[in-house]
């Protein structure tokens, strides 16, 4: 979550890893780990308001059309066939934005 909220060029492989946490049934709801995702975050002198992470993990549309142009060049090589099938970008931001804004 701090990679994909902080990583300076934001990362596909970072959104991969929360679709494929979010898929496998992780609770990204558990107040544990937003207190976690925070402490990480002022570790590295970010904004550790909560609020500003919970819509696309308060990364710009830029950003992430940026990112989503980069998919197949830095993300899809490493993937099974499967996986290269399973990952859809804009599912699994949709996903975390339900889940971060309640």
């Amino acid at each position: 979550m701090r990679a994909a909220a902080t990583r300076a060029v934001i990362a596909p492989r970072d959104f991969y890893d929360l679709d494929y946490l979010y898929r496998a049934g992780f609770d990204f709801r558990d107040k544990e780990l937003q207190s976690l995702f925070q402490r990480k975050l002022a570790e590295d002198g970010f904004d550790t308001d909560f609020k500003r992470y919970c819509v696309n993990m308060g990364r710009s549309e830029s950003e992430l059309r940026g990112m989503q142009s980069r998919i197949e060049v830095e993300l899809l090589d490493v993937l099974t066939h499967k996986e290269k099938i399973v990952f859809n970008l804009h599912r699994a931001l949709n996903a975390l934005n339900d889940i971060f804004k309640q």
